[in-house]
């Protein structure tokens, strides 16, 4: 499944754009605490709807991430609810622990006014991984899931947690495939999802002279070849690859 990542999209120009990328058929969205933008989000989603459309709740998979700064056990199920509300809806499909490092929390209303980049060393990635677990015993998350974690950390949460990360979210791309770790976590049962497939700011890999001349061959867009490739060599499963080669 190819979703939209939704950092720096916000505000009523944001909303309607994630509006017509639901028309095109983007049906998977993810946003986090630190974007600042979960509103926005959950109103465009909400609004395509109530437009009586045929859509409902179920067709959309919506993901969010807890904030470093609440990664004690006893914030993490009050940041996980605030994302909710502010998407405007009952569940998320998705829970991700956003980053394995916390932050110093100013205060526990997990807004982007208290998100610092102050390292807290006392709290381990194991203590926001139980909170998760609760999350989802609570149902506010259908499934839970960690973003940006290596090996180490990965093996840790598969020994000493009652669930295994369904999900590990990582940088990944043409230039950067991550075969090791998307080696580990297919070991382990663990989907690599992953992000920034196109390049990190100015999108480099657009205008990479190997991916150009790939997509002039095939008469695809130099986007199309960099999703292709990630979803072909991501996901190389038997049950799933005939699908795969339709993206």
């Amino acid at each position: 499944m190819i979703g939209l990542g939704t950092y720096s999209i916000t505000g009523a120009e944001g909303k309607n754009a994630l509006k017509k990328a639901i028309d095109f058929g983007y049906r998977m969205f993810d946003t986090a605490v630190a974007y600042g933008n979960e509103t926005v989000v959950g109103e465009a989603i909400g609004e395509k709807i109530r437009e009586a459309n045929g859509l409902s709740r179920e067709d959309f998979f919506v993901i969010s991430k807890l904030s470093g700064t609440h990664h004690r056990q006893d914030l993490v199920e009050k940041c996980c609810r605030m994302s909710v509300d502010r998407l405007g809806l009952d569940y998320v499909d998705l829970y991700l622990m956003h980053t394995p490092v916390a932050q110093v929390c100013a205060d526990s209303t997990a807004t982007m006014a208290d998100l610092t980049t102050t390292i807290d060393d006392t709290i381990d990635p194991l203590e926001a991984w139980v909170g998760l677990e609760k999350c989802y015993a609570e149902g506010i998350c259908r499934t839970i899931g960690v973003s940006n974690f290596n090996e180490k950390q990965l093996n840790t949460l598969l020994s000493e947690g009652t669930i295994a990360p369904a999900v590990n979210q990582i940088e990944c791309s043409v230039g950067f495939n991550q075969s090791s770790m998307r080696e580990f976590c297919q070991k382990h049962g663990i989907l690599v999802m992953g992000y920034t497939p196109l390049g990190k700011r100015k999108l480099p890999f657009l205008n990479d002279e190997c991916v150009k001349r790939i997509a002039l061959t095939l008469g695809k867009s130099p986007a199309q070849v960099c999703l292709r490739y990630l979803v072909l060599f991501l996901y190389r499963n038997p049950q799933t690859t005939p699908g795969n080669k339709k993206i």
